[in-house]
């Protein structure tokens, strides 16, 4: 399986994220599993629930995809929301 191979599927199961403001996702493949992770990172700004009360709140989403090399099938889908109050 290759690098473009990977991409697709990423793609197809929704955790390559490509817009303009996103970070590219990071490919990285594991020899000794025989497997590819796909991390995709995006970061938001946000003023809804208790973040209106202070100076917003900036909220950090990631999808960790990871792809087994032998049978091309899916893994693990992990996706992980965190929110940090910005504090002045």
């Amino acid at each position: 399986m290759d690098t473009l191979a990977v991409i697709r599927k990423a793609k197809r199961h929704h955790a390559y994220w490509t817009e303009y403001w996103v970070s590219p996702p990071a490919l990285s493949f594991d020899e000794k599993e025989r497997t590819w992770t796909v991390l995709s990172v995006k970061t938001q700004h946000t003023n809804r629930g208790d973040c209106k009360y202070t100076n917003g709140c900036t909220v950090v989403k990631s999808v960790t995809l990871v792809i087994d090399d032998q049978n091309k099938k899916v893994v693990s889908k992990t996706k992980e929301k965190k929110i940090f109050p910005n504090y002045e």
